[in-house]
């Protein structure tokens, strides 16, 4: 296969869920008893950072994942993966291959980033795949090792399970998949580059199945585990227990040392011990003083082999330290020393990860939002000059707000899950290996929307692409705030059609940021605020500022921008997404009439020429009567699209409001005379322009196969899918999406310094 193929990889039905637990120390009996009767079969004591493994399939993701807990866990933390079924290579599945599986090791392989780079010479990020699913097969075969290969949606792109009856396979595997370098496996890369390593990080995490772990009243028991293995063991251990532990590990072939750090000691073996009987030790040590209180806090193991030096000599990137680095003026440094401090060390973060090539595609979307921090540093600093308190201290709460915004950013980024139990961020990492892919697809579809815009806008001339970048985080709807992060919820993770978490909403946002972009608050504040005060109905118009009434034209522009462009003018279509979205918001149920005005609004503005002619008649009595038959046609659609979500009180509410929404309109109506300014024909029908091979990259996604070639329009193949599949569970054809859209990332990614 040579990189220009188009490569076929297809996503299977089924998906593995790993739940990585960190027990306390002698708990695991009562643990490994209890996930049995969860109905968990495939149950390995695990070495490393975790202690017990659960693998198992799923065939949707669901929440509760997360929460698998009782007495004795301390932390879980679980692993989605997606089975591979194509051709050349189908996963198997999960639950009966491992079944009789006495030695398992987690392979964990994450990619050199380089490769997402069209400076690689590797024609994109799924051709990688395909070409390194081969490849590692083949080495497994030569080496008579059985092997599952799994798709990742963090920073691992690839997991491998080894199954064997002994240690030495994971061993095997392990190394001659980090002996790689790009000549083996890509050799049309460019020569400069082909002794790199394929990957930047491997990790693994060998396990023994509790098939083979007998549990006795007072001691453990383990058997049928070839070869012999070796291991440091390191104990975290209350005061005074220190002297308990060599007493334990009293054999020739045990040796122990006091620690400084977070363990106290640590205990190796001197040499290669009988698997069975090292493992039986340290179950038992565990154990021993289960029930008491001078109990080890916690241990941890690690597998050893004799290092033996490779055979590669894979070259090191040159780090490129000329990127942009934020200064801090020394006006902030001495008013607010904190608040300084924190965002020189996402500054000092961002650019340690940028300069490298094997890291910069991890927080180049954060680097270009350092450019938004630093204007807002500058006027904050002019606020302080000029004395101007409400003005500095608006300023400070979004420097802290960004701050906060990109140390979540990066975390979900950088860190893969196992790199802390615990994150101070506002969503915790509780996916094993972050989620770092699915950020990449969001990415890819935000900024072609932007940058499409931007070709289309004359009157624009700024960043072309997003200024900021996507989170995840626990909230239940979308929220766009400074300098353009946007914020999805958490179910908007692993499925983009679900109405929870619907991709479209995010036009919604961008439709608010098109508004900031354009100036419009600014520009158009006179004619704005004039129209407020010769039209507004409702209330005597001091008892609204000026600001505030802005904030609502914000708002009203978005939901019309989002219908008139992004939604190319499909009422229907329009008021079925923005009802099933809002029914999750808890705001929306509080606020129910502010909710329904802006969707009346966008019903009324389909007539807008009628209803104009109807004013500039003077025929008050007509023009109440087709606003009284639309407002009770707008209700009918609504009901029908949803199952009659107006009725009982909020149909009570609704019609008690019915004059005052009438008129409110009848006000708002005169700034469509200022939105209609900013229709942009040439954008909306170039973003719902149908291009050559849509059908079959909709039919292709649906039937769970990811596309590899360019995707012309990612946001029209967002929205056939999501017109398509709204509301139908299936992580098949989501994971195929997210992936296809990754994987299109990468046709815009350069290496630090090659271009913009």
């Amino acid at each position: 296969m040579t990189m220009e193929d188009e490569v076929s990889l297809r996503v299977g039905e089924t998906f593995l869920a790993g739940l990585f637990f960190h027990i306390d120390a002698g708990s695991e009996e009562h643990v490994v008893q209890k996930l049995k009767d969860k109905g968990c079969t495939n149950l390995f004591k695990a070495f490393g950072q975790y202690d017990v493994v659960a693998i198992f399939n799923i065939e949707s993701f669901e929440d509760d994942l997360v929460y698998y807990s009782f007495e004795g866990i301390r932390t879980v933390k679980p692993l989605i993966a997606y089975n591979f079924a194509t051709p050349a290579y189908s996963s198997p599945d999960i639950t009966p291959w491992l079944s009789d599986a006495p030695v398992i090791g987690f392979l964990f392989l994450e990619l050199d980033k380089w490769f997402y780079s069209e400076d690689s010479g590797v024609a994109s990020s799924l051709t990688a795949y395909s070409v390194l699913l081969e490849k590692i097969n083949e080495i497994a075969r030569n080496k008579n090792i059985e092997l599952s290969l799994f798709g990742g949606y963090g920073r691992s792109e690839l997991y491998g399970i080894v199954k064997s009856n002994k240690v030495e396979d994971i061993w095997i595997l392990c190394l001659k998949c980090r002996e790689l370098i790009a000549d083996d496996c890509f050799p049309a890369v460019d020569k400069e580059f082909s002794k790199f390593p394929v990957f930047m990080n491997t990790r693994s995490i060998p396990c023994i199945s509790y098939n083979n772990i007998k549990y006795n009243k007072k001691s453990v028991s383990v058997t049928g585990i070839e070869g012999e293995s070796s291991a440091a063991i390191s104990v975290n251990c209350p005061p005074g227990f220190e002297n308990y532990i060599p007493a334990y590990f009293s054999e020739e072939y045990y040796q122990c040392s006091a620690l400084l750090g977070e363990e106290d000691i640590v205990v190796n073996t001197t040499n290669n011990i009988d698997t069975n009987l090292l493992i039986e030790k340290i179950l038992n040590f565990r154990k021993k003083w289960e029930q008491e209180h001078r109990a080890a806090l916690s241990t941890r193991t690690h597998l050893q082999d004799k290092f033996s030096e490779s055979t590669h000599k894979p070259l090191i990137y040159k780090v490129n330290h000329d990127n942009y680095r934020l200064e801090i003026p020394r006006l902030l440094q001495d008013k607010n020393p904190r608040l300084a401090n924190r965002i020189k060390n996402i500054s000092n973060t961002i650019t340690s990860y940028t300069c490298n090539p094997s890291y910069y595609p991890l927080s180049r979307s954060i680097g270009n939002f350092l450019h938004c921090l630093e204007e807002e540093i500058n006027n904050y600093c002019d606020f302080i000059r000029k004395n101007e308190q409400i003005d500095m201290h608006v300023s400070e709460s979004v420097l802290m707000q960004s701050a906060e915004s990109a140390e979540r950013g990066l975390a979900q980024r950088i860190d893969s899950g196992f790199n802390a139990l615990f994150s101070s961020h506002e969503l915790p990492l509780p996916f094993s290996d972050g989620i770092f892919g699915n950020l990449l697809a969001v990415e890819d579809f935000i900024n072609f929307i932007f940058s499409t815009w931007s070709d289309f806008t004359d009157s624009y001339s700024g960043e072309k692409i997003a200024k900021g970048f996507p989170t995840f985080n626990d909230s239940s709807g979308f929220k766009a705030t400074f300098g353009e992060v946007i914020n999805l919820p958490l179910v908007a993770l692993y499925d983009p059609c679900d109405s929870r978490g619907n991709w479209l909403t995010l036009t919604h946002e961008i439709s608010h940021a098109i508004f900031l972009r354009l100036d419009i608050g600014f520009d158009r504040e006179e004619e704005l605020v004039s129209i407020k005060r010769e039209w507004w109905p409702m209330r005597d118009s001091s008892l609204i500022d000026d600001e505030e009434y802005i904030d609502q034209v914000y708002e009203i522009f978005a939901h019309w921008y989002d219908f008139y462009h992004f939604y190319n003018k499909d009422i229907e279509r329009y008021i079925l997404h923005i009802w099933q979205s809002w029914e999750y918001l808890p705001i929306f149920h509080s606020s129910f009439t502010d909710y329904y005005f802006r969707s009346l609004f966008v019903y009324f503005i389909q007539y807008e020429n009628k209803l104009c002619e109807l004013m500039v008649d003077e025929n008050p009595d007509e023009y109440t009567l087709f606003c009284l038959d639309l407002w009770s046609n707008h209700i009918d659609l609504v009901n029908k699209l949803t199952g009659n979500v107006i009725n009982g009180e909020k149909l009570e509410t609704v019609n008690e409001e019915k004059t005052l929404h009438i008129q409110l309109f009848t006000a708002y109506i005169n700034l469509m005379n200022i939105f209609n300014e900013y229709k942009n024909e040439e954008f909306r029908e170039y973003i719902n322009k149908e291009y050559d091979d849509i059908e079959s990259n909709v039919s292709d996604i649906l039937d769970g196969n990811m596309i590899s070639n360019k995707i012309d329009n990612p946001f029209l193949l967002v929205k056939k899918i999501i017109l398509k599949r709204l509301d139908q569970k299936n992580l098949q054809s989501s994971t195929a999406l997210i992936m296809s859209l990754k994987n299109r990332s990468n046709f815009f990614i350069r290496t630090p310094g090659s271009d913009s």
